[in-house]
C-alpha cells in the first residue's frame, strides 16, 4: 500500500499562514523540515547510527538551504545597476 502526504504550510504546527505567496510558504515548510532532520539526525547520533546521521544532515542541509534562499524580484538587480554607476559619477 503507497501513501502520500501533501505538507502545506497550515500543516505545520506552530506555523502561520501569512499573505505572502508560495515563496513563503515554500520557506516555512522547508524549515520545518529542517528543525526535524536535525532532531532526528541528533537522535541518530546518539545511538551510533552513523549512515543514517549521514544521510539525515544531508537532508537538513538540503532544507536549510531552500528556508534561507532569497529571491531577488525581477529588474531590481538591473536596478541596484543603475544606482551603483550613478553613484560612482
Amino acid at each position: 500500500m503507497q501513501t502520500s502526504l501533501k505538507l502545506t504550510a497550515s500543516a505545520i504546527p506552530g506555523s502561520k499562514v501569512v499573505s505572502g505567496g508560495k515563496d513563503r510558504d515554500r520557506r516555512q515548510t522547508a524549515q520545518y523540515i529542517a528543525d526535524m532532520a536535525l532532531e532526528m539526525r541528533n537522535l541518530a547520533k546518539g545511538q551510533g547510527m552513523v549512515s543514517l546521521q549521514g544521510l539525515l544532515e544531508v537532508a537538513y542541509y538540503e532544507a536549510f538551504t531552500a528556508s534561507t534562499e532569497l529571491k531577488i524580484p525581477e529588474g531590481e538587480q538591473e536596478r541596484l545597476s543603475q544606482m551603483s554607476k550613478a553613484s560612482l559619477g
